[in-house]
């Protein structure tokens, strides 16, 4: 195989690059390569548009609905339950009960009594 490209003087410390250019049969098999590619993506929007008519559907927004509103009301119930359960106690009782029963408080305990820690 001979190439028909006319030899270039070279400049001073630069590299002749063009023996790497592609051929013209190179570029055809790119080219028939990436049209092979396009062909396929429409063929997958063909596919989404597919599904997103069946996710469309009424019963899917109803079941959408149905979790939405089941998720919905688990945050409120779980909210309210934590809001009465998060009532600080008194520490005035705390320490007296302590006091009392001759129990010395973990850091633990004193951080939920005096600073609003939780477990």
């Amino acid at each position: 195989m001979t190439d028909s490209r006319q030899e270039q003087p070279r400049a001073e410390g630069r590299l002749n690059l063009e023996a790497l250019a592609p051929t013209a049969a190179q570029a055809d098999r790119v080219m028939v390569s990436v049209m092979n590619r396009v062909r396929h993506e429409d063929e997958s929007r063909i596919e989404q548009a597919d599904i997103l008519a069946i996710v469309g559907e009424p019963r899917f927004a109803l079941l959408a609905a149905a979790a939405a509103a089941v998720i919905t009301v688990g945050s409120i119930l779980g909210l309210t339950r934590h809001a009465e359960s998060a009532a600080p106690p008194n520490p005035v009782e705390t320490v007296a009960t302590w006091a009392a029963q001759q129990h010395v408080p973990t850091n633990a305990e004193l951080l939920m009594t005096f600073q609003g820690y939780r477990r």
